[in-house]
């Protein structure tokens, strides 16, 4: 457990109150980032779609996502939405997320990079 301790200490250390991590499918093949062609919003260009493990926290990912760009959300319908760039990205409470108007599929891994960390997990 001293690697966990030690991640734990790092984290609170940069100032996160909370830590919580899920190693359950750690060194397991995930599930690929999957892509679709052509976007249906605007040609030649392609959209993506992937799944976190977990359930995300509208409100509070709302919140976040706001430091990125424009943002619609509804807790009760549970999706977020983010246009940045040129881009549109909505995050659903069951953890998909699917993103339009991207160019390719490292387009789509440079918004996930700036997405995810601000997307905040489900705690019950």
């Amino acid at each position: 457990m001293g690697i966990l301790n030690h991640i734990n200490s790092e984290l609170k250390a940069v100032g996160f109150k909370r830590v919580a991590l899920d190693i359950s499918g750690y060194g397991e093949p995930g599930k690929e980032l999957v892509v679709y062609k052509p976007c249906k919003d605007e040609e030649n260009k392609i959209m993506f779609e992937t799944e976190l493990p977990y359930e995300v926290d509208i409100k509070n990912t709302c919140l976040e996502l706001k430091k990125l760009g424009s943002t619609k959300c509804s807790e009760q319908m549970g999706i977020a939405m983010l246009e940045i760039e040129g881009r549109n990205v909505t995050v659903f409470k069951t953890g998909k997320i699917v993103a339009r108007r991207v160019a390719d599929k490292e387009d789509a891994e440079k918004i996930l990079i700036d997405v995810l960390p601000r997307i905040r997990r489900k705690l019950e």
